[in-house]
């Protein structure tokens, strides 16, 4: 059996190149398959490992192999984390440093992908500022695989034993080991989660253990053909992979295909064909390839931050980027992973023809009892994070370190101080007061999903709560109905009715417009929006309220363009107008408020260094096709009336991020509770007659 593999470090080249040139440029569309391909290599190397200490002394070492993986691995991860955080607390404010500090605790742990879960983090569509550290979800599936993989093997050559070699048991093994893990990714291919779910990333690695098992020497026509095919294959997945998924089968099979077919023929497929991965330069890149994939992406986001996107940006990231991976392996890879004085080299997955004369008790204690450690912790660190907001939320974290106290109210100002507020230049200090506490916490208590009246589509609409304020036998009432964007209102509205003696009530569900056109993001949340729209409706029914004001997202307009913009404003006004007549069955009058304008997460567009010029928004043209289907809807009903708030947010066509020293909204779109307190004299002359 062969040892070294110089193809397969070629392999890793262009693995690595992949993602790269995908991250930094978009192209090519399927370049996010590297990671797959990386995967099937990990598989093929750690099973032959596996198969040919087995075969050789019968028994494997376990602590030992997690001790070389760690020793692989680790310390070139824990010098990234550790520079990627201080950087991110140089640059970012409080709730995004924070942030960072919670990846960076969940990628040492090997937990990444399960964070990023617990989160609600979408590798293709993010909504919030992207993580430097986000990419650690592989390293994290890859050591999860690492612990599990060796024992499973184990495992099944004990059960297959009497009837099977040890080759036939791994096969067997691997096969069972494909169809369960791309069956479970077929099935959950509608949850973002698919993507970083380490079974439906299993069928990579064990296409790479078959290939291992099989163990195939091909004659060199055979293995050439093979080869060109899996070439072929590798680069059609990067070129032709979809750009976005949820689950990585089948989307990356032909990555991986072909990856598994360069694999098993590449050691006897013709010189000739093979020199593209065994030359030197491209060998190079396949040998630093870990640390370029580590440092890679926060080079990216930092640069992102900071430089203005042009083409030379992208050159000063490709540049940093290589020469700290160049550096992290000459001082940090090769220096943990270089035979040591007077000691015999342990084999790796790399060159290890057998493992004669290395008994199993004789493993360091302390590498051993880390080792025996690693699965347990890796159980119990992933339970940690997913049931436990002080590792998933900054807020939480903030406020256990004291950093995400509550922020003072905003008194209600007139609409001339409004404006003042909007064309006010904001201090470098009072930019970091306010973004250093722009945590969650700054949302609307009403925006809470567990004790507000921001009700979630996953549970029952009978169960939704309802916030209820102001003295129970008030003359007037008003109900608030709507998504999210409705609950950040709240505030406003409260600060408007409340203390002239109104009962204000509200109750909204995430990402359901009150039309019966709105879109959710999902179908199955089309559905859902069904019935949590019908329970608002029952509310105003029942509680017969003198005003129903109603408010959301201007993406549940967004979602409904499909086949032109003019047909879905006409459908929009349509399914407005049949709102108006359901609500003016229960109530006296309707007020429609238009949406905030949409723009950058603050934490994703404000740092130190550039403060908030890059964070102000304009007004885009969908949000003026819905004021103008809105405005359309109302104009022949009397008692309805539409309020274009945009004047509230954008002087000159420019829509900032903060008004005077108040931060305006929290995240792309949702208002803080004291922007949206600010608002309540402005808000008061629009509801009150």
């Amino acid at each position: 059996m062969q040892t070294f593999r110089p193809d397969i470090e070629g392999l890793r080249a262009l693995a690595i190149g992949a993602v790269l040139v995908n991250h930094t440029f978009g192209v090519p569309q399927g370049g996010w398959t590297g990671v797959d391909v990386f995967f099937v290599i990990s598989g093929f190397l750690v099973t032959r490992g596996l198969l040919t200490e087995r075969i050789a002394t019968g028994r494997f070492d376990y602590p030992s192999f997690i001790a070389r993986r760690a020793r692989r691995l680790m310390p070139t991860a824990v010098v990234v984390v550790v520079v990627v955080v201080a950087a991110a607390n140089v640059l970012w404010f409080r709730p995004r440093a924070i942030a960072v500090g919670l990846d960076g605790v969940a990628s040492l742990l090997s937990v990444q992908n399960w964070h990023l879960i617990a989160t609600g983090t979408s590798y293709f569509a993010a909504e919030g500022p992207a993580s430097p550290l986000q990419h650690f979800w592989s390293l994290s599936v890859e050591e999860q695989f690492y612990a599990v993989w060796p024992l499973t093997v184990v495992f099944a050559l004990l059960a297959g034993r009497r009837w099977w070699s040890p080759r036939q048991c791994v096969i067997a093994l691997s096969v069972a080991v494909v169809i369960v893990s791309a069956m479970w990714g077929v099935f959950r291919s509608g949850s973002s989660a698919t993507y970083f779910d380490p079974v439906g990333r299993a069928w990579e690695f064990a296409i790479g253990g078959l290939v291992a098992a099989l163990g195939l020497r091909l004659p060199e026509r055979l293995a050439s053909i093979v080869w060109s095919g899996g070439f072929a294959l590798l680069a059609w997945g990067f070129v032709g992979a979809a750009s976005a998924t949820t689950s990585p089968f089948p989307d990356a099979l032909p990555a991986v295909a072909g990856a598994a077919c360069i694999v098993v023929s590449g050691g006897d497929a013709a010189a000739r064909l093979t020199t593209v991965l065994t030359n030197q330069p491209v060998r190079a890149i396949g040998r630093i390839s870990y640390s370029l994939y580590l440092w890679h992406l926060p080079v990216i986001v930092f640069a992102d931050a900071v430089l203005p996107a042009s083409s030379w940006t992208s050159a000063v990231t490709f540049t940093v980027t290589f020469a700290l991976a160049a550096a992290s392996y000459r001082w940090v890879e090769r220096r943990f992973t270089a035979r040591r004085p007077g000691r015999r080299r342990a084999p790796d997955a790399r060159s290890r023809p057998t493992m004669r004369g290395r008994k199993a008790g004789r493993a360091p204690t302390v590498a051993r009892t880390a080792a025996l450690g690693f699965l347990p912790l890796l159980v119990l660190a992933g339970s940690v994070q997913i049931n436990s907001s002080v590792f998933t939320d900054p807020a939480d974290a903030g406020s256990v370190l004291g950093l995400a106290a509550p922020t003072a109210a905003a008194p209600p100002v007139p609409y001339p101080a409004i404006r003042a507020g909007l064309l006010e230049q904001p201090s470098i200090g009072g930019v970091a007061r306010a973004l250093d506490a722009g945590f969650t916490n700054q949302f609307a208590p009403e925006m809470s999903s567990s004790d507000g009246c921001r009700n979630e589509l996953n549970r029952p609409p009978r169960e939704a709560r309802v916030c209820t304020y102001g003295p129970s036998g008030a003359d007037r009432s008003a109900l608030v109905i709507g998504d999210s964007i409705a609950m950040s209102w709240m505030p406003a509205v409260r600060t408007a009715l409340v203390p002239r003696g109104w009962r204000v009530s509200a109750i909204g569900f995430a990402s359901c417009a009150a039309t019966d056109v709105g879109r959710t993001p999902t179908r199955s949340g089309d559905a859902l929006c069904a019935a949590a729209r019908e329970r608002m409706l029952d509310e105003v029914r029942d509680l017969q309220p003198d005003v129903v004001i109603v408010a959301n997202d201007d993406q549940a307009f967004i979602r409904t363009i499909e086949s032109s913009l003019d047909r879905a404003t006409r459908s929009w006004a349509d399914s407005t107008q049949r709102l108006v007549r359901e609500l003016e069955e229960s109530a006296d009058r309707v007020v429609f408020l238009g949406a905030p304008p949409a723009g950058l997460s603050p934490q994703a567009c404000a740092n130190r260094v550039t403060g908030v010029r890059s964070c102000a928004s304009t007004p885009t043209a969908e949000n003026a096709a819905l004021v103008s289907a809105m405005e359309q809807a109302v104009a022949p009903e009397p008692s309805a009336r539409y309020v274009d708030v945009r004047r509230w947010f954008c002087v000159d066509g420019q829509c900032p991020v903060m008004a005077g020293p108040v931060l305006v909204r929290v995240d792309d779109k949702h208002l803080t509770n004291a922007y949206s307190q600010r608002l309540g004299e402005v808000m008061a002359a629009v509801l009150i007659r």
